[in-house]
C-alpha cells in the first residue's frame, strides 16, 4: 500500500511538471503580432488582427479541399458553411475549447456593393472580400495548389449567374461559379487571452 501511494505521488508530480511545461511553451494570443503563425491542434493559423473584442485568425493551409460553395451565392445555409460547422469546427473546438471561439456578424454585400442577402452570424466562417483586400499581404500562401473561397458574392444573380469571389495562392482576386469546387480556409474570432503555441510545431512532426 505504501509503494502504491509513492507511485501515485510520483505520477501527480509528473503530471504537474508536464502541465507547467505546456504553459511555459505557450504565449497569450494577444501578444502574437499580425502575420504571426499559431498552432491550433494539428493546423496552423495566421493572426490577422486584434481588437478589443478578440483576435481574427485564418488557417494557413486548406482545412478542406475540393468543396462546392453551394447551390447559390448565399453563404447562409450553403454547402461550404455546412462543411465549416460539421467537419472543421469540432477539430478546432477540441484544440482550444468551445468557449474560446466567439461569434461574429458580417455583411454579405457583393463586390459591386449590392445588399442581396442577410448578414451572416456564426462562430466559424470564410473571409469577406473587404477583409481579403485589407489583409492581402498576410493571406498569401503560394504553397497552396488552388483557389480558395471567400464568403462574398461577386455580384447579384441577375447580373451574372452564381458568381462568388475567390482568391488565388498568390493573393489575386477572381470569381467562380458557386457549383465549382475550391479550397476552404476557415476564419475564427478567438478570445485574445487564451494561450496558444507558436507556429512551427506541426512542421517538426
Amino acid at each position: 500500500m505504501c509503494n502504491m501511494n509513492k507511485i501515485l505521488e510520483k505520477a501527480k508530480e509528473l503530471v504537474a511538471m508536464l502541465e507547467e511545461k505546456e504553459i511555459k511553451d505557450k504565449v497569450e494570443l494577444s501578444t502574437v503580432a499580425p502575420g504571426g503563425v499559431i498552432d491550433l491542434g494539428e493546423d496552423e493559423f495566421v493572426v490577422l488582427d486584434h481588437d478589443e473584442g478578440g483576435t481574427l485568425v485564418i488557417s494557413k493551409d486548406f482545412m478542406e479541399e475540393d468543396v462546392k460553395f453551394g447551390d447559390n451565392t448565399d453563404f447562409n445555409g450553403s454547402n461550404v458553411q455546412r462543411v465549416l460547422y460539421e467537419d472543421i469546427l469540432p477539430k478546432i473546438e477540441a484544440a482550444v475549447g468551445k468557449d474560446s471561439i466567439l461569434s461574429q456578424t458580417v455583411k454579405l454585400t457583393t463586390v459591386d456593393n449590392q445588399d442581396v442577402y442577410k448578414d451572416a452570424t456564426g462562430r466559424i466562417r470564410l473571409l469577406t472580400f473587404d477583409e481579403a483586400r485589407k489583409y492581402n499581404p498576410l493571406i498569401v500562401n503560394e504553397e497552396l495548389d488552388d483557389y480558395w473561397w471567400l464568403m462574398t458574392p461577386w455580384t447579384s444573380n441577375d447580373r451574372l449567374n452564381y458568381p462568388v469571389a475567390v482568391v488565388s495562392p498568390s493573393g489575386n482576386f477572381n470569381f467562380r461559379n458557386c457549383y465549382i469546387q475550391y479550397g476552404v480556409r476557415p476564419v475564427l474570432y478567438l478570445k485574445s487571452n487564451i494561450f496558444v503555441s507558436l507556429g512551427g510545431k506541426c512542421d517538426e512532426k
